[in-house]
């Protein structure tokens, strides 16, 4: 076991003469602060959040693709889920359901399919090949008689995972296109899922059993890789690496997090002076956004690096 404390890199922060200068160059992901959406600038260890890029303040639970300049979220007063695309140009907001009232909302790790949670109506509806033109299927919840937690949806759209609450017990639950609803995982108390890129498989966290495990698929049964005894403290949240080699678990309480491997299970720790509100990857293979910008500063996670390695992201440009 190897414990990383936080390396706090200070990034190149870069001004213009004139006012309004507006700073480009690499671009590792967009973050939402304060109903602004603002780009993350520059490169792991150089980086900071550039200015305000556009107004988000009638959306609610931006989730923004890693690999490229599109983002979905609900409308905040309709609750309809909307994509937003062309982000870093002059970003276009539609609809991709028609439906509204939607409760909940979920991207798949490479942005290319959303699930959609119409709690009120019953209803679970999935949209593939995004950012292009959706393709929708819909699944009926009506007589499961759960509680709807948590979604997780793979890049193909063809399968979900929910952490659901039925009479007391929580489980991660499976629902595909062609196959229905399937009860695949009996938690401790309280889990997170996230899926492989580009892959059906994923990766399953117990908070109150503080295991993690790999399902190989949703027919198949999980694979434990990681108990307490490597580090894992009560897991929250979990994501994986572009390359699906990787995957990094927030404890509870934000303090730290252990990035593992998926092949050959190793593990380290990693500690944060910061408060790890969640994890989503960024550009990149395994680089993780593991705070939001609502102080102007973001803390980033670069799994690739040897050691795992925190970086503070400064804010920069106008404000």
């Amino acid at each position: 076991m190897r414990t990383i404390t936080c390396l706090i890199l200070s990034a190149a922060m870069a001004f213009g003469a004139g006012e309004g200068l507006r700073v480009e160059g690499p671009r590792i992901g967009f973050v939402a602060q304060e109903g602004q959406v603002r780009p993350v600038l520059g490169i792991p260890g150089s980086a900071w959040t550039g200015p305000p890029a556009w107004s988000a303040d009638h959306l609610r639970d931006l989730a923004f693709s890693p690999e490229g300049s599109w983002a979905v979220a609900l409308d905040a007063v309709a609750k309809q889920p909307v994509i937003v695309r062309d982000l870093a140009g002059a970003p276009v907001v539609q609809p991709f359901v028609e439906l509204t009232g939607a409760t909940r909302l979920a991207l798949s790790p490479s942005g290319t399919a959303a699930a959609v949670l119409y709690g009120g109506h019953e209803k679970l509806v999935v949209a593939s090949g995004l950012p292009g033109a959706p393709q929708l299927w819909e699944f009926d919840l009506a007589g499961l008689g759960v509680e709807w937690l948590r979604l997780a949806v793979s890049d193909g759209g063809e399968a979900v995972l929910a952490t659901i609450l039925d009479n007391g017990q929580y489980w991660v639950a499976g629902i595909r296109r062609e196959g229905g609803f399937r009860k695949l995982y009996a938690a401790g108390g309280g889990a997170a899922a996230a899926f492989l890129p580009g892959k059906v498989a994923a990766v399953l966290a117990d908070t109150e059993k503080s295991l993690v495990y790999v399902l190989p698929g949703l027919e198949s049964a999980p694979r434990l890789i990681a108990t307490g005894q490597d580090g894992v403290r009560r897991p929250v949240e979990v994501a994986a690496s572009r390359d699906g080699r990787r995957a990094v678990v927030v404890h509870e309480g934000g303090a730290s997090a252990t990035v593992l491997g998926l092949e050959d299970t190793v593990a380290a720790q990693v500690e944060c002076g910061c408060k790890m509100e969640s994890v989503q990857r960024m550009n990149g293979n395994a680089l993780f956004r593991l705070t939001d910008a609502g102080t102007g500063t973001i803390w980033l996670l670069d799994a690739d690096s040897a050691p795992p390695g925190v970086l503070f992201v400064p804010a920069g440009g106008a404000r």
